[in-house]
């Protein structure tokens, strides 16, 4: 296998973005916004911790089975908590794995992790 350079790898890549597929723009954008505080702008696209996540939208979305994105959190507890107020089904907290693990509107599975 043939292996670049620092240099030709750093030109290659310029930039980390995720996309997020969802079957509502505007069911989306609200709760990523109300649920974990990320607000997109008018191109569907919002930067968290240095990478973007974009939303793309398609009428016949099949969930995903796994997980689409996790999202580091220094306070897991009261993540958990904040999370709970604003829907009362959010889940537990997996203890063993440190993590949490919510559904978005288009059952895009997002866990939620603290570093131990």
């Amino acid at each position: 296998m043939t292996t670049f350079p620092d240099s030709a790898r750093a030109q290659m890549i310029t930039k980390v973005e995720l996309p997020i597929n969802v079957t509502d723009l505007a069911v989306a954008r609200r709760w990523y916004a109300d649920y974990l505080g990320i607000t997109f702008d008018d191109r569907n696209r919002a930067e968290v911790a240095g990478v973007t996540l974009v939303l793309f939208e398609f009428d016949d979305l099949t969930p995903c089975s796994h997980v689409v994105v996790q999202l580091v959190t220094d306070d897991l507890a009261g993540t958990h908590q904040r999370l709970s107020q604003l829907d009362p089904t959010t889940p537990d907290v997996d203890a063993a794995n440190q993590n949490l693990v919510v559904t978005d509107p288009s059952h895009n599975k997002i866990v939620l992790y603290q570093p131990r």
